[in-house]
């Protein structure tokens, strides 16, 4: 007796007349297999051969080595396997099992169980390769959480049990609560001595550092000891912010009447523990102050919050900056010292002036007073001392403020304010805003599922990209554009990572005007660019609202550590109701200047003149800031131009800057409403700026509306080298 796989079997002495044997051999099987059996035999009588033919026969056995196993695919509502799925708090949330016989036997018996909500429900059999899909009840989701799902399934063949171990498989589904988060700063904030009937004016920061929209909604006028001294120039709430964004507005203190006065800013939100204060104090003296300081971030450029200081979490290299202190009127020492209360948490602020202004060198300034002594001579009138700043891996990311306070003794002088963008090594460019989300690496659990490799700066390893659209920023002109009419979308593009992006596609589509147009880009690493499209408004076009789809390499082209941000849906590019009513007829006016000029603009549209030739309305350039100002200015926040009045005419004179908002304005005898289309950059470069005619920020860095350092002679005061900027402006006569 022989096998074809096993080789010999046995043998059998004699085997009588219709009588049997049974021999058997014994094999460890791994695969299928079929074995062909053989036996041969001599005809005998009584033991002696016959002298016949041997005879033989064979037969086969085939052995089907069974892979019975299942494979679980858990899902939170719409989102993909493998990603969070971020929800309001409150929202009902449906999770999927998608249950996958993977095997090559049935399965019976089946049961699918989540460790948070217990049972699921059962298959009664799945045939090899079929699916099915459970659901879950609807779930209302209040706080972050992950749930593991779990099948097991018992294999079987035409029903009946095949008694081998049952076979199971996990997979997690993770959802995260969308948070607003606010921080204001900084807070508490102190302007220092003010002389009597004059005023100083800095930018306070409201910034979102959660995950959701945070909507401020009411933002009344401080309160006071000294009533009336504290002011603010907010937007009119509702005032929303996308996580990671944040606003700037003015806060003046402009005392009346010698001594101490403080106040309080409340802000009202949906974050937690609204409302939010703000502390504010300044003194009011009938003297001059005769301090003033000045911040230049590393590159020598003035900081301000559409220019703050750079500094990356985690970062092992300190970022630098130089503060500046003017002394006029008499010799001695001021003392420099950060406000401790207004430093986030994660950050330090060292003094490194290698000129030996620091009070102890190298000692960290925000447990030590003072920080830094400066001693002036007779005639000697600035005097420079160097910080450096770093930020640990849980620092929060934004943009914030900190106040430094200049001392003669125990008496606060004057203050200035340090703006920090604080972000991961690889988000810092020189614009802000929208934050970003990526997928969880390694969620399903029990297979072993392949991670993508985690991108390294190891010599000999390629940098990765990290394509980002800033949707936030995504701009229509004209905002409610008329059928038939010429329209461009400006999409800001932003390189996050370290490595470039060659010849990127960059895909639009709206849908509603049947647009699908491609743009090809090319970015270095920490690169940003803005990419115009134009086309045509339908003809058919009957009015909002309409939203686009924005995608960066959509092929996968590039090396990309995060395909997650790659993706952008602009909701409401053109806004309910940007149809019908016939379009605003409006005035343009376009002037190009840089830091020091002034402007001034007719509203009956003729050419723009110096200022000190008349006008009806300005704008002003120096100290950093960019403002309008009028016999009275109301800024109601971004839109079109209506023709309507708002109401009563504004309580100031001046309002900073911002790309699309509009400003209701008193000149002369005739109010108006005037709308900044645009700002951009002219041929004259900012050293390390992106070439020229590339878009700046929506908030332009120009004058102060005051001058708090209420020097002598401000045309003494060395202004720092600044970009040419070409402002294009709209604006209509009001009834």
């Amino acid at each position: 007796m022989t096998d074809s796989v096993l080789g010999s079997v046995g043998t059998i002495a004699a085997l009588a007349s219709g009588a049997s044997q049974t021999l058997t051999a014994t094999a460890t099987i791994n695969a299928d297999v079929t074995n062909l059996g053989a036996a041969t035999g001599t005809p005998s009588s009584g033991g002696v051969s016959l002298g016949l033919a041997d005879v033989s026969d064979t037969d086969d056995a085939v052995v089907d080595v069974v892979g019975p196993s299942v494979q679980l695919i858990k899902t939170a509502g719409g989102a993909a396997d493998g990603t969070v799925l971020s929800v309001a708090a409150g929202t009902s949330v449906t999770y999927s099992y998608q249950v996958t016989n993977s095997g090559d036997t049935e399965l019976i018996n089946i049961v699918v169980t989540d460790n948070v909500l217990g049972s699921i429900g059962t298959i009664a059999l799945l045939a090899s390769g079929a699916s099915q899909t459970l659901t879950s009840l609807p779930t209302t989701i209040n706080a972050d959480v992950t749930n593991i799902g779990t099948v097991t399934a018992t294999p079987s063949l035409a029903g009946v049990g095949l008694g081998l171990p049952d076979v199971s498989d996990t997979d997690d589904a993770a959802v995260t609560v969308l948070v607003a988060s606010i921080s204001v700063s900084p807070n508490p904030l102190n302007f220092g001595v003010v002389q009597v009937n004059s005023s100083a004016t800095t930018f306070l920061v409201v910034s979102n550092t959660g995950s959701a929209t945070l909507s401020l909604t009411s933002i009344p006028q401080p309160t006071s000891t000294c009533p009336g001294t504290f002011s603010h120039n907010a937007p009119a709430p509702p005032v929303n912010i996308n996580p990671g964004g944040s606003i700037n507005f003015d806060v003046t203190f402009a005392p009346t009447a010698q001594g101490s006065c403080t106040g309080t800013l409340q802000i009202s939100s949906n974050a937690a523990g609204s409302p939010t204060l703000a502390s504010l104090s300044g003194e009011g003296s009938n003297q001059s102050p005769s301090v003033g300081v000045t911040i230049q971030n590393a590159d020598n450029s003035p900081n301000s919050p559409s220019n703050p200081l750079p500094v990356a979490t985690g970062g092992t290299t300190p970022t630098t900056v130089a503060i500046g202190v003017q002394l006029t009127g008499f010799s001695g020492k001021i003392k420099l010292d950060f406000s401790n209360g207004t430093i986030p948490s994660g950050i330090t602020v060292t003094c490194t002036d290698p000129g030996g202004a620091c009070t102890t060198q190298g000692a960290d300034v925000t447990t030590t007073f003072p920080d830094a002594d400066l001693f002036f001579n007779q005639g000697q009138n600035t005097l420079t001392a160097q910080f450096s700043v770093t930020a640990t891996s849980g620092a929060p990311t934004g943009l914030f403020g900190v106040q430094l306070l200049a001392l003669q003794g125990n008496q606060v002088e004057a203050t200035v304010t340090l703006y920090i963008q604080i972000a991961p090594p690889s988000g810092l460019l020189a614009s802000t805003g929208g934050g970003k989300t990526g997928k969880r690496a390694g969620s399903r659990r029990g297979r072993g599922r392949d991670r993508e490799p985690e991108p390294t700066d190891e010599p000999g390893e390629a940098m990765p990209a990290d394509l980002d659209i800033v949707a936030a920023q995504v701009q229509l002109e004209p905002a409610q554009p008329q059928a038939g009419e010429s329209v461009r979308v400006l999409v800001p593009v932003r390189n996050l990572g370290g490595g470039p992006a060659e010849n990127v596609t960059l895909a639009l589509a709206i849908p509603a005007w049947n647009v699908r147009a491609e743009q090809t880009l090319s970015l270095a690493g920490h690169e940003g660019a803005v990419v115009e499209f134009a086309f045509d408004v339908p003809a058919g076009f009957a009015g909002g609202p309409v939203w686009a789809r924005i995608v960066a390499d959509p092929d996968n082209q590039v090396l990309d550590s995060n395909r997650a941000n790659n993706r952008a849906r602009v909701a409401d590019l053109a806004p309910a109701g940007s149809s019908g009513a016939a379009p605003v007829v409006s005035t343009r006016g376009t002037a190009e200047f840089g830091a020091g000029d002034c402007v001034s603009f007719r509203l009956n549209g003729a050419a723009p003149a110096d200022c000190d030739e008349g006008g009806d309305f300005q704008l002003r350039a120096d100290m950093s800031r960019l403002t309008l100002s009028a016999g009275a200015v109301r800024d109601l926040g971004p839109g079109p131009l209506t023709g309507s009045a708002s109401g009563a005419p504004g309580n100031g004179s001046r309002a900073a800057v911002q790309v699309g908002h509009v400003y209701e304005i008193t000149g002369g005898s005739q109010r108006a409403q005037v709308r900044v289309v645009r700002l951009q950059q002219s041929s004259a470069r900012k050293s390390g700026s992106s070439k020229a005619g590339s878009d700046l920020p929506a908030v332009f860095d120009g004058p102060r509306v005051n001058d708090p350092f209420q020097l002598p002679d401000r045309n003494r005061v060395r202004r720092p080298t600044t970009i040419q900027v070409q402002v294009e402006l709209e604006w209509v006569i009001l009834p």
